[in-house]
């Protein structure tokens, strides 16, 4: 499930913005990583028994899942994005390091730290 959600969060990125999404992400991800461990071992520690404990933790998995099935709309996720998607950093295509316009209104495009990728050289012929 964490390939699907990391796909699906890939899919509904802001063109231009993703190292800020992702970095969220990673910061939410690592935020939460204790709360299952955590809610497993007071169960066990109450109850005495591993057998009640599994379906709570269970249930941890399964009530995100169900609200993404059933709430979250890919179509209209995609309609609110489609006019940044030109702003992703690096194409697809077979030009791969062509780079992307940078917004003008990114506080990081000017920081001497962070400066624009420039794409490599092309290949001697």
């Amino acid at each position: 499930t964490i390939t699907l959600n990391l796909a699906l969060f890939a899919r509904f990125c802001p063109g231009g913005r993703e190292t800020e999404y992702a970095g969220m992400l990673a910061a939410a991800l690592r935020g939460c990583d204790w709360v299952p461990t955590l809610t497993f071992a007071a169960i066990y520690e109450v109850t005495g028994g591993m057998r009640t404990t599994l379906p709570v933790v269970s249930a941890m998995f399964a009530v995100p899942l169900a609200l993404m099935v059933f709430f979250v709309r890919e179509d209209k996720a995609a309609e609110e994005i489609a006019d940044s998607l030109e702003l992703r950093r690096y194409s697809a295509g077979p030009d791969r390091w062509r780079s992307a316009p940078v917004r003008s209104d990114s506080s990081l495009s000017s920081s001497p730290l962070c400066p624009t990728p420039t794409p490599p050289p092309p290949p001697p012929p």
